[in-house]
This record gives structure tokens, sequence and C-alpha cells, in this order.
């Protein structure tokens, strides 16, 4: 068959060039648009056109079209007067999906910037009509003023230019500093308004804690904007506590037209890294860990924690052989060793590593959960036991506690095993055995046979290789190398 190479060049050009335009609609993503879900028109204290909510009369949910862009990100930005938080409670529902609670000061108009994630960010889009509800606690009462959806960043080609504004904020004892710069496109004149709120360790606001608003701010066309406020915290910062500060512009109605946020503070994160052959991943769930970080956690300048627990391969560990001996003597059988670490990470605010913060950690102050799922050759077995080898000594721990708290359980159903620890080294679980018996072989519990043979899948895998290259090499010689085709 004859190739035609130029032809083929031509063609794929020629498609090329057609599919340029769709690519390069498809990289710009969807446009921002701001949606006014309500405006009360309101201008004095809460009441008359305000939604007024409390737990025994709420007002009836607010209704809105789905936006006309696809959606991949969106905020909810809502003014509201007096909201006492963290005693008065204002949850908002969005379709039906929380997307958390207002924040505000007492007897004051503040705005929340509540952002819209998983199902209620999916629920935008569905083909039906969207709705607003707060679900207020006893005895308080809210007036909301504004409601506002910022989808996909916010109009484009807006008064102020996103892409070259920014927010920042530091930590410094107990003040927050913030440095905003704005890229003004038409001008005018605006209000300006400052919230600081406080999240909790799994970044939920809590409550608000400072505040500042200016009705009047001019903003020149085609300018850049700066500005510095630095707020005092009620109180030093606890460990696991991190601060969102919003900026917003709005317009006379108080309804957003621009909105900058930044978080600040002690964010903490805890993950689990499985690296042992010997227990899948998915076979491993902790409790507890993200706590205890949060007792780690660094408040410099906003420094960033992470805690992560990783479980290796234990039979390769240098103090295996002494949990071996004391095992062995006990008349315990080794089903499964590893070795457990865990290593605190601290990064600043520039993402550089914080040397003196981070490195391995020997001990927790409080204990966590290991929830180990058993192989199937190690279920049933009596009299399990955990031998660890921490810091030199070999301590066991069983199902009776030990004075720091730690100790092991087995689930109802004889399948997982549960560890209560807060010491992390090399450990193994074990069994009740023959006094003296001889251990797993590392790869191998006691009950499985060792027949001095390889395993016959990596057997047959060997065969059928040898057995594939030895028939590719008869064809070769057979056919001949042949002319060039």
């Amino acid at each position: 068959m004859k190739k035609y190479p130029a032809k083929r060049l031509v063609s794929f050009l020629l498609a090329a060039l057609l599919a340029f335009p769709a690519t390069a609609a498809l990289a710009a993503g969807p446009a921002g648009e701001n949606i006014e879900v309500f405006a009360s028109g309101e201008t004095g204290s809460g009441g008359g056109a305000d939604l007024t909510n409390t737990e025994d009369s709420p007002f009836d949910p607010v209704k809105f079209a789905d936006p006309k862009q696809g959606v991949t990100s969106a905020q909810l930005v809502i003014y509201a007067y007096d909201v006492d938080a963290p005693d008065e409670i204002d949850e908002v529902f969005l379709n039906g999906h929380s997307v958390g609670i207002l924040t505000g000061m007492d007897e004051e108009w503040n705005t929340s910037v509540l952002e819209v994630t998983g199902d209620a960010l999916k629920s935008l889009c569905d083909g039906q009509e969207n709705s607003i509800a707060v679900k207020t606690n006893s005895g308080w009462i809210v007036f909301v003023r504004t409601i506002t959806l910022v989808v996909n960043g916010g109009s484009a080609g807006g008064q102020f230019d996103r892409g070259s504004s920014t927010v920042t904020a530091t930590l410094n004892g107990q003040e927050i500093v913030t440095s905003v710069s704005v890229t003004s496109v038409s001008g005018g004149t605006f209000g300006v308004e400052y919230a600081v709120k406080e999240l909790d360790s799994e970044g939920n606001q809590v409550r608000q804690v400072a505040s500042k608003s200016e009705p009047s701010v001019s903003f020149a066309a085609g300018t850049v904007h700066r500005e510095e406020e630095t707020f005092s915290l009620p109180e030093a910062p606890k460990p696991g506590t991190a601060y969102r500060v919003d900026y917003v512009i709005k317009d006379s109605l108080q309804i957003p037209v621009f909105t900058l946020s930044a978080v600040v503070g002690s964010t903490v994160e805890a993950g689990v890294a499985v690296e042992s052959g010997e227990v899948a991943a998915d076979a491993i769930s902790v409790q507890g860990l993200k706590g205890a970080a949060a007792a780690l956690a660094s408040l410099t300048e906003g420094n960033a924690t992470s805690v992560t627990l990783t479980v290796r391969e234990g039979k390769e560990a240098a103090d295996y052989g002494d949990i071996l001996t004391r095992a062995e003597g006990d008349g315990h059988a080794v089903g499964l060793a590893l070795e457990l670490t865990v290593d605190k990470e601290v990064r600043d605010a520039a993402g550089r590593l914080v040397a003196g913060e981070s490195g391995p950690v020997a001990q927790l102050d409080r204990p966590i959960q290991i929830s180990i799922q058993l192989p199937a050759p190690l279920q049933g077995k009596t009299g399990y036991a955990v031998y660890r080898s921490h810091q030199g000594k070999v301590d066991v721990l069983t199902e009776t506690a030990n004075s720091e708290g730690e100790r092991i359980a087995l689930s109802a159903d004889g399948s997982a095993l549960t560890l209560t620890v807060g010491k992390f080294s090399t450990c193994a679980i074990t069994y009740q055995g023959e006094k003296g018996g001889t251990p797993a072989e590392p790869g191998r519990l006691d009950d499985e046979p060792n027949t001095g043979a390889p395993a016959q899948p990596a057997g047959w895998a060997v065969g059928l290789g040898t057995l594939s290259v030895g028939a590719f090499l008869f064809w070769k010689l057979r056919r001949g190398a042949g002319p060039a085709r």
C-alpha cells in the first residue's frame, strides 16, 4: 500500500485549524457572574422589607433560576444584621444542603462569605429551581438584607480586575495584619467591609472576631488601590485555630460587587501513608489523628502544620529481632509486623520548611486509634497481643489498658484489631502459639505450609514467558527478515 505523507500532513493541519476555536473556548473556562438572589432595598436598621428569621417564624425559602454559565466554583455572600455567633446559630441551606453559618457582631451589619462546595455546588445547575433558606436556633433573630451568588469568581469585565487584585494576611501574636491591593477598571465610589472569622480545625466558620466598614471609598479608574489594616483578636490563638479575612466591596444597596479572601493561622492537616506490602491501604483506618495534630500545630506567622502517620514493613526494622525474641519466649507467633512512624512538617506562609519545628514525633500527647483489617489467615486466632519496641524497650499491649491508656481491641466478628496507641515504632500483631515455635517467614503466616517450592502463580508466569519468547524466535527464523516494507 502506498503512503501519502504530504496529504496526511495537510489533513492534520486543516483539522487542527478547524478545532482551534473550540479548543480555545474550552480553555477559557466558564465566565463569572454575580446573581442578585435577594435585595430588600432597605437602608435603615433591621426590619421592614428585610428577611426576618427566627426558629418559630423562618422566612420562606428564596427561589432563583439556575446560573447561565457552567458552575465550577461559587460563593454565597449574605449581608445580615445582629448575628451573635457563636451563641446564635444561623445555618444557611442551598437547595437543602448546608453551606455554613452566618457570622457577625451584636447589633451590627456584617457580611458572610460562604463557600459553596460538594453536593450544594452540584445542585446549582441540575435544571431545578434553586432555593436558599436559613435555620435559626431558639431565642434568636436575624435580619437578612441582601443575598448574592458569586459564580466562577464573579462578573468578568466588571469594575475591578480579579486577576491582579490580592488580599494577604499574617498572624503576629494576637493581631492579624492585612494588606489589600485592588486594580480598578472603571472606578467609582463604593462601600468596603472587612470581616475576620475564626475557623475550627476542620475549616468551618465559628464566629466573627473583628470587622471594619467604610461606607464611602473612592477607586480611581485604571489605578491600583492599596490599604492595610490591623485587627486585634479577643484572645490568643489556640492550636488548630485559623482565621479567614473577607474583603468585600459593595454598592449603595449593600450588594457585593467584588470579594477577596485570605486564610491565616495554624492550619492543620493529617494523613495516613501505607507503604507495607503486607497490608492494603484501605485495610487501615485512623481516628483522632487530626485532633492530635492540632495539639502539635505551630502558630507562628500563619504556619501550616501537617502530620502524617506512615505504616511500613516491620520485619525489615533493626529492632524486629528484639520483638521476635520476646514474643517467642512468651509462646506467641508473629502474624503481622509493622513499623509505625509519625512525622510533623511545618511550613511558613511562603511554603518554606521550618526545620526547627519539623521532624519525627515519637510520642503524642493523646492516643489515637488505628484499626487494621486482619488478613484472613490471621483471623480466628486466640490470645492476640501487640509486641512493640520503643526506644530500646519491648512492651506488650493487650486488651487491658496500660498506665497511658494504650490497649488493643478485637472487633466483634474477629476481622479487625484496633490499636489505641500514643507511642510509635516497630510493633507486631501476635497470637498464642507453641512456646518456642518457629515464627512466620517474611510474607507468610504461620498456618501456611512451607513446601520449599516457589508459589505456583509465579512459576506459571515464568513458564509462560519462556514459552512465548521461544515461539517468537522460532517464527522469526522460519519467516526470515525479508525486504523492507
